[in-house]
């Protein structure tokens, strides 16, 4: 930049490539990734930018792992591409030249956090979202090579604590243990991190139910186990996590509702399936602070475990993670009931007293168990297809460690899910427009949108 041009407010000019070295006169005539590869060049040019600001990305970073500063000249003059710089990804700005009238700096442009300063030397504890991905993960198979610019969790800065320590050595000890795959780093910062941040603005005296509802295999019990971890990790919060599945009924019980009201009801998940008056007062007694047993369900059993087995819990419980794959859902109206949704319910629900049946339960005494709910988070896969591929995937993982006993094959998992294609299709049309918070899921499982709900 030339400081003449600069203080009279003229266009900037070009590089000057009489003062740079041999190696950085070569990369910036060719825009050959100079940031990325080489430490001594340290301002992106004008070109550049324009081309990254077409990518919606910023530059990804060097060798040494430090993250490049891209410079923004918020007061520009004829020449100065400053509408086009200004991006809701910007994430420094230096607020050092007051905004004019004549600026006409668009809505993009947010305000500048006094201390988003570019000098922090431990960027994770300034936020979380400047977590600089390793080179090796930058070129794994699908990455861009530069680091997504907006945070994936929609939470101002201001909503997290300044002093967030480095929870990736927890979550990966987490995930070794549990036996799954670690979360990227990006992930770790852009999503879990902020979504235990937004959890924990909710948390006062009474103790916090969040509901968390998605369909079978989205991950939301990967997730609520997660988000346990790092709620007691960054807030010191007591967590504890119920889920719907521990409601269930026994084979027993199952059994003679099976043949009193139809034999659907021996395979347990639908409404009409779980002990609901268990679940109510299982709630009531962490937000009263009693001790108590928290119900377990055995699936390989297909039974409710021993309630000696049942872990247990005393004193107070900041937050409940009631998850399960109905959670907070809520029945379908008379007429929406008149017609099978696939060949399943054709088949093995011709008369349609079994969806009735569940209808009416899920209508009745299921809402006074989810009024007890004060977030709810929905999961929402890509399509249906997913969730049976999914599910299915998870029971592979189940042979392998059973070695096949009380498991389901491929085929039965199809059908098992048919079970609870009705209900979740119209969850997904439903739900979304009043939950709290809407996860949206990819292909490959991973978050890649969230809506957070007006309230």
């Amino acid at each position: 930049m030339d400081p003449v041009h600069d203080l009279l407010e003229l266009s900037a000019r070009r590089e000057d490539r009489a003062n740079a070295s041999f190696e950085q006169r070569v990369e910036v005539t060719l825009r050959n990734d100079a940031t990325a590869e080489h430490q001594d060049v340290v301002r992106a040019t004008r070109l550049e930018r324009i081309e990254h600001r077409r990518e919606k990305r910023i530059v990804c970073a060097g060798h040494d792992r430090q993250a490049d500063r891209i410079h923004v000249l918020l007061k520009g003059c004829d020449g100065d591409h400053v509408g086009g710089l200004m991006e809701p990804g910007v994430d420094h700005l230096e607020a050092c030249i007051p905004q004019r009238a004549s600026d006409h700096l668009g809505p993009a442009v947010v305000a500048v956090e006094a201390w988003l300063c570019d000098e922090d030397a431990d960027l994770w504890a300034v936020h979380p979202r400047f977590l600089v991905q390793t080179r090796a993960q930058c070129q794994q198979p699908g990455w861009s090579g530069c680091y997504p610019c907006s945070m994936l969790w929609p939470l101002s800065v201001r909503g997290l604590r300044r002093d967030v320590p480095d929870v990736r050595p927890e979550v990966e000890a987490w995930c070794r243990a549990e036996g799954i795959a670690r979360p990227s780093d990006v992930l770790i910062a852009d999503f879990y991190v902020p979504m235990a941040a937004w959890v924990a603005e909710h948390v006062d005296e009474r103790t916090l139910v969040l509901g968390l509802n998605g369909a079978q295999g989205t991950g939301k019990s990967t997730l609520a186990r997660l988000l346990k971890v790092l709620l007691e990790r960054l807030y010191g919060l007591r967590v504890a996590i119920v889920s719907l599945d521990d409601l269930y009924l026994t084979a027993a019980e199952r059994a003679r509702r099976a043949e009193s009201i139809h034999p659907l009801l021996a395979t347990r998940g639908v409404p009409g399936t779980h002990d609901v008056d268990l679940g109510v007062r299982t709630i009531r007694a962490l937000r009263e602070g009693k001790p108590l047993a928290l119900p377990r369900f055995d699936k390989a059993r297909d039974d409710r475990a021993p309630v000696s087995s049942w872990p247990r819990w005393e004193g107070r419980c900041d937050v409940l993670i009631f998850e399960g794959w109905c959670v907070g859902a809520r029945a379908q109206r008379p007429h929406e009931l008149e017609h099978a949704v696939n060949g399943f319910e054709r088949l093995e629900d011709s008369s349609g007293d079994w969806r009735w049946y569940v209808n009416r339960e899920l209508g009745g005494a299921y809402q006074t168990l989810f009024a007890e709910i004060d977030l709810l988070v929905t999961m929402l896969p890509p399509d249906f297809a997913r969730v049976v591929e999914w599910r299915e995937a998870q029971e592979a993982r189940l042979r392998e460690c059973s070695q096949g006993s009380e498991t389901m094959t491929p085929t039965a998992v199809k059908r098992f899910i048919k079970h609870f294609e009705r209900l979740t299709r119209f969850m997904w049309d439903e739900m979304p427009g009043r939950a709290d918070a809407v996860i949206r899921l990819g292909d490959d499982h991973s978050p890649v949108e969230v809506d957070l709900g007006d309230g």
